[in-house]
């Protein structure tokens, strides 16, 4: 399968540099760059019980302040055969462990485009899900587990407990996206990651860690009168190490969202099946290396937003939970569980400057048994200003 993937990405490559357009309609200019990105300054007032976990020792404060800010580099310049070729780097504003986001190439003609570097498969970035006022999404796109004290053990993004479309221990690892261009609304993503590590040079090891995944993903994107749709289904998939008995585990996910005369209504959902894998470990710890070992579960959310003149507001549901469990151990055995309900809203002000706010409440419960220490309910308030530019 490896071999079969990489020979449909060459010959995918070599006919979009084949394609040859009319040389005499611009003169080529050199790689163009320019900066943009976003910049968001938070405020927050969150009420949650006084949980010791997710290494904290003492009360959390209700009020804090957060930081959220990126600044992309892109260029791109179109050759004299009217191809497209260009790169974008992610540079976080704030010091962070991974202080490079995104880096990638990327390869454009009319036979679609191909990505190649440190970027999210094209399951993740062609699912739709819950309308949600708050511009970088506060449920879907966990911005509120900036605020909360994850008690559980479960991680947020690498399993169901935290979206409907899981990263799957792929955060922007090295790999090669594929899209169609898009026909009748229809588009359809290809990726192919080596292994589950970013940034990684080192040689690939088939028994250390899970490798060789890959997804497919398609959505549609279309209005019908005074109608507009967007629907999504995804797949993703690892090789487990060699030597592991376990089956491959798999991600599928779905989501719809119908809009009409500034209404949108929609939802979507996710599983991953075949996580767990017949290893002994502790409550929310995985085995060595990158992997799935206590991550099996589903999410759906719902929601409704209304955009009017500069201003939106949306109500926000989500349901999620994930197997976090301990094999052979009656101690941590069942689920970890999170659900959430949130109102937002967003204010335009000019072109790239908005306000956003969210009204919110939430309960995490902990699978160990006779206890309540994993557990946390919360009520807050977030708000700031985001600057896109």
């Amino acid at each position: 399968m490896k071999k079969q993937l990489l020979g449909t990405t060459a010959l995918v490559a070599a006919s979009m540099l084949a394609w040859s357009g009319d040389a005499s309609a611009q003169k080529v200019q050199p790689v163009q760059v320019t900066v943009g990105g976003y910049y968001g300054q938070w405020l927050g007032y969150i009420d949650q019980d006084n949980r010791s976990g997710a290494g904290l020792t003492g009360k959390p404060a209700k009020f804090d302040t957060r930081s959220d800010s990126e600044i992309h580099f892109n260029g791109r310049t179109t050759l004299d055969n009217g191809i497209t070729v260009g790169f974008r780097v992610e540079l976080e504003a704030n010091t962070d462990s991974d202080q490079i986001d995104e880096s990638y190439a990327f390869v454009e003609s009319r036979f679609g485009r191909l990505e190649i570097g440190s970027l999210n498969s094209v399951n993740y970035k062609m699912a739709y899900s819950a309308p949600d006022a708050f511009t970088r999404g506060f449920v879907q796109e966990g911005q509120v587990f900036d605020w909360l004290v994850n008690t559980t053990g479960s991680p947020v993004s690498d399993s169901m407990f935290g979206n409907t479309v899981s990263r799957m221990f792929d955060n922007d690892s090295e790999k090669i996206n594929y899209y169609t261009p898009r026909i009748e609304g229809f588009q359809v993503g290809f990726s192919y990651t080596p292994e589950a590590r970013q940034d990684s040079s080192a040689v690939i090891q088939q028994s250390v860690g899970y490798q060789a995944g890959w997804s497919a993903a398609a959505n549609f994107v279309r209005t019908f009168g005074s109608f507009d749709i967007a629907a999504s289904l995804g797949y993703q998939t690892w090789n487990v190490p060699d030597g592991n008995t376990a089956p491959d585990p798999k991600q599928y996910n779905a989501g719809l969202v119908v809009g009409f005369a500034g209404f949108k209504v929609g939802g979507s959902y996710g599983k991953i099946a075949d996580g767990r894998q017949a290893v002994s470990g502790t409550n929310g710890t995985a085995a060595s290396g990158p992997g799935l070992t206590q991550n099996e579960g589903r999410a759906w959310n719902v929601g409704a937003s209304y955009t009017f003149g500069p201003a939106s507001v949306s109500l926000t549901y989500m349901d999620t939970k994930n197997d976090d469990s301990t094999v052979g151990s009656t101690t941590f055995d069942g689920d970890d569980k999170f659900t959430i309900l949130s109102l937002a809203g967003k204010y335009v002000i000019g072109p790239g400057v908005s306000i956003d706010a969210a009204l919110f409440t939430s309960k995490m419960e902990g699978n160990t048994a006779g206890t309540s220490l994993d557990d946390n309910k919360a009520v807050g308030f977030v708000t700031g200003m985001l600057l896109i530019f």
